[in-house]
C-alpha cells in the first residue's frame, strides 16, 4: 500500500474529470474570443517584410499588447468575468475537496463570495502587465530613433517576454492569498503580506513557473503560426491548463505549509 502523490500536477490528473464542466467552457471562449492571434500576426509581418521603420512600433502595440488581444473591448469584459468566475468556482471546490474529501457540484453561494476579491487580483495583474508593456513600448520608441528596427523588435520581444515573467512571478508569490482568505479565514491584506513571506521561501518555484509560463505562451504563439487550423484548439488546451492548474498548485502549496492533512487523498494499491 502506499499513499497517492500530493503534487499539484497529481491532483490535476487524478481530479480532472471533475473540474471540466466549470474549465473546459470558459477555456473554449477565450480560445475564441481573446487568443494570441494577434502575436502571431505581428510576427508573420515583419518576418515577410511587411513593417517598416514607421509603421513597426505601431504594428507591435496592437498586435503585443494585452488590450488588443481580445476580438473586441467586450469579448476581452466578458473572457475576463468568466476568468474570475471559474477561478472562484475552482477555489471553493478544490479546497473543500482537500479538506474534507468531497465534492460540492455548484457551490454558487460560496463562489460569489470570493469572486469581488479574485476580479481585483486579476484585474491588478492585467494592468500590471499592460502597464509594463507601455514601458517596453517606450524603450522600443526611444532605440527606435538610433537602431535600424530588425535590430529594435527582438529587444522589444525580449522585453515583452520578460514582462510575462515578471507578472506571473508576482503572481506566484500571492498565489496563497485565497486559500488562506477563503479556507483560513484571514482578513485578504493580511493574506497576501502573508503569502508573499511565504513564497519568498519557495522563490525557486516561482521563477520556474513564471519562466515556464512565459515559454509555453511562446509555444502557442508558434503553434498558432505553423498550425493555423488547430489555433482555436491550441488556445483551449493552454488556458484550461492554466485556469484548473493555478488553485490546484495553491492548495497543494498552502496545505504543505501549514502542514494540515489532505483528506482527498487516499492509499492504493501497488500491483
Amino acid at each position: 500500500m502506499r499513499y497517492q502523490s500530493s503534487s499539484a500536477i497529481s491532483y490535476f490528473f487524478r481530479n480532472f474529470w471533475k473540474y471540466i464542466y466549470i474549465v473546459l467552457p470558459v477555456a473554449a471562449f477565450m480560445a475564441v474570443f481573446a487568443n494570441y492571434s494577434s502575436e502571431t500576426t505581428f510576427l508573420q509581418n515583419w518576418i515577410r517584410g511587411n513593417l517598416t521603420e514607421e509603421t513597426y512600433l505601431q504594428a507591435m502595440m496592437q498586435g503585443m499588447s494585452l488590450i488588443n488581444q481580445a476580438e473586441t473591448i467586450l469579448f476581452g469584459a466578458i473572457s475576463f468575468v468568466l476568468l474570475s468566475v471559474a477561478f472562484s468556482f475552482l477555489v471553493v471546490k478544490v479546497s473543500r475537496h482537500m479538506r474534507v474529501g468531497g465534492f460540492s457540484l455548484f457551490p454558487l453561494k460560496s463562489a460569489m463570495k470570493v469572486m469581488p476579491s479574485m476580479l481585483l487580483f486579476c484585474a491588478c495583474f492585467a494592468v500590471a502587465l499592460q502597464l509594463l508593456q507601455f514601458v517596453t513600448f517606450g524603450i522600443v520608441f526611444a532605440l527606435g530613433r538610433f537602431l535600424p528596427m530588425n535590430v529594435v523588435i527582438p529587444i522589444g520581444l525580449v522585453g515583452l517576454f520578460g514582462d510575462i515573467i515578471l507578472v506571473v512571478y508576482g503572481w506566484m508569490l500571492m498565489l496563497l492569498a485565497f486559500p488562506l482568505s477563503y479556507s483560513e479565514s484571514y482578513p485578504f491584506n493580511v493574506a497576501l503580506s502573508y503569502s508573499i513571506r511565504e513564497m519568498q521561501k519557495h522563490r525557486g518555484v516561482c521563477i520556474g513557473h513564471a519562466v515556464a509560463y512565459a515559454f509555453v505562451h511562446a509555444l502557442v504563439v508558434t503553434l498558432d503560426w505553423v498550425l493555423p487550423v488547430t489555433s482555436a484548439v491550441v488556445h483551449c488546451l493552454f488556458y484550461t491548463f492554466v485556469i484548473y492548474y493555478v488553485p490546484c498548485l495553491a492548495f497543494t502549496i498552502h496545505h504543505k505549509t501549514l502542514g494540515t492533512e489532505r483528506k482527498d487523498i487516499s492509499r492504493v494499491l501497488i500491483g
